[in-house]
């Protein structure tokens, strides 16, 4: 099977599972669900995944990702653009800038991918697991962090960026092996590599300074690709 068809394989299962959990959720708590920022690229050398998608500030419902606009906006729109920027966004940008990669935007553009760990939409993570009963929350988190583990074997990226130690929590701690893998609470960033792919996470309320350290040499070794 192609990239592209596993990955619209990856896109059905993912919608199922979000528009079921939704269906489910407390919709004080929860205002629908997306998945991808920008376009899915086959071919990205980097995945960014944050926690889970904030409320839209223009007081949309997203109900599913394949028809909204967030889907065809390149994603160098969406993290520059000050219509759409949000606060981590602008975290992720400047960890880039901190470790002098060029053409951010058309990194953005070309070579990445931003999803998040969980695609239903709250306020925050508390009341996003508070927008579903126990059991179902529990069945939802489960599946999420296996279909996030799909996805990055299927686009085999050389690095991915977790923003926030939360998401590292969950993503790295709670699931990978426990070998080979690092947070380090002095310089607030975690280290991890797998299957030929570097995980660099960063703490967003902490200095990330030397989580761009680490970036930039990734980026001086491994992403090469001509953009």
């Amino acid at each position: 099977m192609l990239k592209k068809e596993k990955i619209q394989k990856w896109k059905e299962k993912v919608f199922e599972l979000n528009k079921k959990t939704f269906n489910k959720s407390d919709k004080n708590l929860c205002d629908g669900f997306y998945s991808i920022d920008g376009e899915l690229n086959p071919n990205a050398d980097i995945i960014i995944i944050g926690f889970n998608p904030g409320k839209p500030g223009n007081n949309r419902k997203y109900e599913h990702f394949e028809t909204i606009d967030l889907d065809k906006l390149p994603m160098s729109y969406l993290e520059l653009n000050q219509g759409y920027r949000y606060h981590l966004a602008e975290k992720t940008t400047n960890v880039f800038k901190k470790a002098g990669i060029q053409n951010i935007e058309k990194h953005y553009e070309n070579n990445c991918i931003k999803t998040n760990l969980y695609h239903l939409i709250s306020e925050n993570g508390d009341s996003l697991k508070r927008s579903l009963l126990l059991k179902e929350w529990e069945i939802y988190r489960d599946k999420m962090h296996n279909y996030i583990y799909d996805l990055i074997d299927v686009i085999q990226p050389k690095l991915v960026l977790i923003e926030g130690k939360i998401t590292w929590e969950k993503l790295i701690i709670d699931t990978y092996e426990t070998y080979n893998r690092s947070w380090n609470n002095r310089y607030h960033f975690g280290y991890f590599y797998h299957k030929e792919t570097e995980f660099v996470g960063y703490n967003r309320n902490q200095n990330t300074d030397d989580a761009a350290i680490i970036v930039g040499e990734i980026f001086n070794q491994r992403i090469t690709k001509d953009i």
